[in-house]
């Protein structure tokens, strides 16, 4: 029982006062000790006072709202007063080249200004600690702050503002549907190119130090180069390797590619023009860990990045959960039915529905991949009314065209290139097929993906956060133990070795085109369920 009877106190360790403060249904923040003293010390007691605030702070960070509480400790000055002297800390900010900075210097220059006591300095000075990767990943928290923040400059600023972006040639890289968020793209940019800049005409810039030691120069980049000849699905992977590699050694390397679907790498910031007046490494690039994936819990996703460290000899884990592309400005703000020539009207055709991909195509060299086209059209059948389905794929890889699906297969109607199909993955809400370049694709833009993987390949090796896999693995004789890593469901007599790697158990009677008894018995039902709790998420 709690020391104090207060009438606030919902159960062991909950306050209705600290609920309300947070604006959250219920804390865990509570002890006895907080409770005695807010009933019998702060001022006011059993209040919004300093001990009640401070729990709601602590109870804001452990729900992952840091933003949150940031705002909380603004908006109670009497507990939480500014430093008095903030001028060190602006000007710190002013003469930085982090994001932060780059963004300040461009909202001065367009008439918004800030001053020591503005409430910003602290969100700047988390962009140039996070840098321009870690602004990426965290854009969308960062830009509802600087929302949330741009409210104190009034309405007659932001005005003036947009129109001196137009004379100053800048309005084409701010977005007006997403001004923020362009914002913060653009400190990203230009804090790149100033980290580029050569020492010298950085210090060229400062004021000259008397008393200080010289800096020492910084160590001339080892440039490699990368090589790969596989299938775009591996292809995606690597670029977690190369983002690895940037965040273990930043500043260390410069690093090119030679790969096909060069499409991948566009836009990516890692990747750079050699240069011939320096020598060049070239890795060709694989993952051997494959070999372990049966025995030990490695992802495909770190095979790359392990290879990589291996050859440069140098300690080098998987820093990231999924592979990396990037957009350009003008691909972020391309609509729907103009992503390439022809392209249907995917927006308007769902109606307000979900847009999920589906592949349900096959390779030959893989076919103990597919599922069953009876049981891809029983699920599209059965979540119609949630989702419009866009079919994707190459006409070569043994397609069937689904019914009730909008169909991008290329072939007499165009479907959409590399570069355009990375376009449509990003747009769409989530992917349904078995571990294919889809997979891999929608991982990258952290969007669900209901994997039908059977008993192949282990889950733990093409496991992705955002991934339901669906696996038999331990179900039967064949895969009981480990993964079978099979190739074909029945020989297609074309003289490839795969003839010689068959399923065990393949099952031909009933099915349009004979399928793996392990992937046969995923049922649609299993998929329309999650499906299901997905999109009515």
């Amino acid at each position: 029982m709690p020391a104090i009877d207060c009438p606030f106190r919902r159960g062991s360790n909950s306050c209705e006062i600290v609920c309300s403060i947070a604006h959250l249904p219920s804390v865990a923040t509570i002890t006895d000790a907080a409770c005695e003293y807010c009933s019998t010390r702060a001022t006011p007691p059993r209040a919004r006072n300093k001990v009640t605030c401070d729990l709601a702070i602590t109870a804001l960070r452990r729900a992952n709202q840091p933003d949150a509480a940031r705002q909380l400790m603004v908006a109670n000055p009497e507990f939480y007063p500014p430093p008095r002297d903030q001028s060190g800390r602006l000007a710190t900010i002013e003469s930085g080249r982090g994001v932060g900075s780059q963004i300040w210097r461009l909202l001065a220059s367009l008439g918004i200004k800030h001053t020591a006591a503005c409430r910003c300095l602290a969100v700047a000075e988390e962009m140039n600690q996070l840098g321009p990767d870690g602004c990426r990943t965290h854009r969308a928290r960062l830009a509802a702050t600087m929302q949330k923040n741009a409210a104190s400059y009034g309405w007659g600023d932001v005005a003036r503002a947009a129109g001196l972006a137009l004379l100053k040639g800048l309005a084409w890289r701010l977005n007006i549907r997403d001004l923020y968020g362009s914002l913060i793209d653009e400190g990203i940019n230009r804090a790149k190119r100033a980290g580029d800049e050569a020492p010298a005409a950085i210090a060229a810039t400062q004021p000259a130090a008397t008393t200080a030691p010289a800096t020492p120069q910084a160590k001339p980049r080892q440039q490699l180069l990368l090589t790969c000849k596989l299938c775009p699905g591996d292809i995606l992977t690597m670029t977690a390797a190369v983002e690895s590699l940037h965040q273990a050694y930043p500043g260390e390397y410069v690093t090119d590619v030679r790969t096909p679907h060069g499409e991948i790498w566009a836009n990516n910031p890692r990747i750079e023009k050699l240069s011939n007046a320096a020598p060049v490494r070239t890795i060709e690039m694989h993952y051997p860990s494959i070999q372990r994936c049966n025995q030990e819990s490695v992802p495909f996703l770190a095979g790359y990045t392990e290879y990589l460290g291996e050859q440069l000899g140098r300690p080098l884990r998987l820093r990231v959960n999924r592979p990396y592309l990037f957009l350009s400005q003008e691909e972020r703000g391309r609509p729907l039915s103009s992503l390439w020539p022809g392209a249907p009207d995917l927006e308007s055709l769902a109606g307000g529905r979900q847009i999920w991909l589906v592949n349900a195509g096959l390779k030959p060299d893989y076919t103990i991949k597919g599922w069953p086209l009876e049981h891809y059209q029983e699920v599209i059948d059965r979540t119609k009314h949630l989702i419009c389905w866009a079919q994707i794929g190459l006409r070569k890889h043994s397609h069937s065209n689904l019914r009730g699906v909008v169909n991008l297969i290329d072939g007499s109607r165009p479907g959409p290139p590399m570069r355009e199909t990375i376009l449509l993955a990003a747009r769409a809400a989530g992917g349904l097929g078995p571990v294919t370049f889809l997979q891999h694709l929608m991982a990258a833009w952290q969007k669900p993906y209901v994997c039908l993987v059977g008993g192949r390949e282990p889950a733990t090796w093409v496991q992705y956060p955002y991934q339901h896999t669906l696996h038999q693995v331990g179900r039967y004789d064949c895969c009981r133990e480990k993964s079978c890593w099979r190739a074909r469901v029945v020989p297609l007599g074309d003289g490839d070795a795969k003839d010689k790697s068959l399923c065990e158990h393949p099952v031909t009677e009933g099915l349009e085109r004979p399928a793996a008894k392990c992937m046969a018995d995923i049922l649609p039902s299993e998929v329309v369920l999650i499906l299901e709790r997905v999109v009515g998420a």
